[in-house]
């Protein structure tokens, strides 16, 4: 007879996932946000380790954040990656790994979408180390991104730093920095800072 998955090697859990969106559907449109997908992790002491599957219905893809699905304006619209599409959908892959050394946690992270032959990839790596009640975090990011125009990949690099300090144990007042630089032509650089409170109800 078979045996669960927990019994068959201890730490591995799977689990699997449905959205329903059903989006602009008015007039006719195509309907988006549907979507489904599982997940598998596996921790053991020190060591964690996860992989996720996702696919959405007619989504794009956008490099740079787009609030309120408005036209990025020139020259930022040549960063987005691919429009939504009816026939393709929305894939998502990830693969990722830490381990705790104690006086500090190191972690591995790649993200992998696609919608169609457009593909965005990125690679993460992330150190995060306490000092006092505070925690003091670093990580550093290379990918590459499809470009519309002009019909190619591109590469893009970035880090962030930030600090976690709890103020309760649903509270976290928190602070950070990051940079992005996006290859092209023309090299584009952005910057980006954040400074607030995180409560969990």
């Amino acid at each position: 007879c078979a045996l669960p998955i927990s019994e068959m090697l201890p730490g591995l859990k799977a689990g699997l996932t449905m959205v329903l969106g059903k989006m602009n559907t008015a007039n006719g449109g195509a309907a988006t946000g549907d979507g489904n997908g599982f997940n598998l992790s596996y921790a053991s002491g020190p060591f964690s380790a996860g992989y996720t599957f996702d696919q959405v219905k007619n989504t794009g893809i956008g490099l740079l954040s787009n609030p309120n699905n408005k036209a990025l304006p020139l020259p930022l619209q040549i960063y987005d990656v691919a429009a939504a599409s009816t026939s393709d959908k929305n894939k998502l892959t990830t693969v990722s790994a830490s381990y705790d050394l104690g006086v500090a946690k190191i972690s591995l992270n790649n993200a992998k979408m696609s919608v169609g032959s457009k593909v965005l990839n990125n690679t993460f790596a992330a150190v995060s180390v306490p000092v006092g009640n505070a925690q003091l975090w670093a990580s550093m990011s290379k990918g590459s991104a499809y470009r519309a125009n002009p019909g190619v990949d591109r590469d893009h690099s970035g880090y962030q730093l930030g600090v976690n300090f709890p103020l309760s144990k649903r509270t976290i007042v928190y602070a950070q920095y990051g940079q992005m630089a996006l290859e092209g032509s023309s090299k584009l650089e952005l910057t980006g800072s954040a400074i607030g409170v995180h409560h969990s109800f």
